[in-house]
């Protein structure tokens, strides 16, 4: 990994976590960014609808094991204590799902596999709350970005919104625990005021630091500088060929 990252001028990471990790490996000339991941904000404006009361979304493919392992612990030991205090409550799992990892996973009432979607943009919009109960994993979190960047406020995990500009119990609800993270749910469920104030302030938020035009530009300030660097040492930018 050493010889390859001596091979660049500048590198990009999308979290200061990684930064951390990958600063050591870089020569002292190279220009480190952390330039995040985001959302289209304009993109998702047209689908923000009203919400559908007692409704929640994990928008995360089961394939990939930090979603299965989030709604293997949501399921076991969160959804079962909402469900006893709001039996009307109904969850969306979406992305593609194979039969025998539906099949491991504790079976609720009230639970609905979408299977992959065209778009599932429509479908978070008009949920109540996207929960993210995130225990591993690394990067920053598109479904975080995107269900703010669509009015949907979150419940997660410290994790699922790690890396990114959110303060918890200002523009999310944050819990560990089982219990803790289904009180958040149940409050946010019941509690119309409180969706819209987390939802407001988080989107702000996207909108200033998560937009894909902020970061495009930040990413081309990063190319700029490098290339300056670039001829003030002498060296002489890639040429592109034409075909």
């Amino acid at each position: 990994m050493r010889r390859l990252m001596a091979q660049f001028d500048g590198v990009t990471v999308v979290s200061e976590a990684e930064a951390a990790l990958v600063q050591p490996l870089l020569r002292a000339t190279t220009r480190l960014a952390v330039i995040a991941n985001g959302a289209d904000v304009a993109g998702c404006a047209p689908f923000i609808s009203e919400p559908e009361p007692a409704t929640l979304i994990y928008p995360g493919a089961l394939s990939f094991d930090p979603n299965f392992d989030a709604m293997q612990f949501f399921l076991s030991d969160i959804f079962p204590l909402i469900r006893a205090q709001r039996p009307d409550v109904h969850l969306r799992i979406t992305g593609k799902a194979h039969p025998e990892r539906q099949a491991a996973l504790p079976q609720h009432a009230g639970v609905e596999y979408t299977g992959y979607v065209t778009d599932v943009r429509p479908l978070i919009a008009r949920s109540w709350a996207t929960v993210i109960p995130l225990r591993y994993g690394g990067g920053t979190r598109l479904k975080a970005l995107e269900s703010i960047a669509l009015g949907t406020p979150l419940v997660t995990t410290p994790k699922g919104i790690e890396g990114l500009a959110f303060a918890c119990g200002q523009q999310v609800l944050c819990a560990e625990q089982a219990t803790d993270f289904a009180r958040a749910t149940l409050q946010l469920l019941g509690d119309a005021t409180l969706r819209r104030q987390l939802a407001a302030s988080a989107q702000v938020i996207v909108a200033e630091q998560y937009d894909w035009r902020a970061i495009g530009s930040r990413l081309a300030d990063l190319g700029a500088a490098v290339v300056a660097a670039g001829h003030r040492a002498g060296r002489q930018p890639l040429a592109h060929s034409k075909h």
